[in-house]
């Protein structure tokens, strides 16, 4: 998370697991968006004002989303 809270930095990755399983991450309040998303796999993202979800399609992916707080 940055200094004033505007933005965050999710990084998920997934090892060799045969299920895909939603990676979870609770988020502070307010409201964000992803503002850049960094895979070289498709990837399914949810965003709620709780938390955003990653799910990550293949083995041994991995994602990075840039989060940005909007007023």
């Amino acid at each position: 998370m940055s200094n004033d809270g505007a933005q965050i930095l999710v990084v998920a990755h997934r090892f060799g697991a045969a299920e895909r399983t939603p990676i979870e991450v609770a988020l502070p309040p307010g409201r964000y968006e992803v503002s850049d998303l960094y895979s070289h796999r498709e990837i399914v993202v949810k965003l709620t004002e709780e938390l955003v979800a990653v799910e990550l399609n293949e083995p041994f992916s991995a994602a990075a989303l840039l989060l940005t707080q909007i007023e």
